[in-house]
């Protein structure tokens, strides 16, 4: 008795598949399906190396923003594999890669002379913590903090 029932419930659905496939519902489709246009970012480390980047201003993840008391006395200048750094108070190095917009910067290395007040550390700490970066429309760039963290402007 079970096998008979087994043996009709089977045929059921080998008939039911049929009848579908015969339908179209479960037919492939015959038309080609367009394939949609993969977008490339063309941004090159290149791009990192076509100015001296001046630091604007940084906003964190809760809205709070930082900019430097002194205007325009920190910034990058990406050079080959390293990039060249200016703050208020010390010049630093660092090695750093770049791809598909990742960015990646090695220990920075810098030089020690002391200044009351310099947001250097806090500058370098930001640096330290970019994961990407992106050129927007304005020519600006923008460095990603990672985790969502916040971004850096430079100009």
């Amino acid at each position: 008795m079970k096998k008979a029932i087994v043996v009709v419930v089977s045929l059921g659905l080998v008939i039911s598949a049929l009848y579908f496939i015969g339908m179209g519902i479960a037919s492939a489709p015959t038309e080609p399906i367009p394939e949609t246009p993969l977008l490339i970012d063309t941004t090159e480390p290149a791009q990192l190396e076509q100015q001296t980047w001046k630091w604007l201003e940084t906003v964190d993840s809760q809205g709070g923003v930082v900019t430097p008391k002194v205007p325009g006395a920190f910034s990058l200048l990406f050079e080959g594999e390293s990039v060249r750094i200016s703050t208020d108070c010390n010049m630093g190095t660092a090695t750093y890669t770049s791809t598909d917009r990742q960015l990646t910067l090695g220990p920075i290395g810098s030089t020690k002379m002391f200044c009351e007040g310099a947001q250097e550390s806090v500058f370098f700490e930001m640096l330290r913590n970019v994961a990407s970066y992106h050129i927007n429309d304005d020519g600006q760039l923008i460095l990603y903090f990672a985790f969502d963290e916040g971004s850096m402007i430079l100009e």
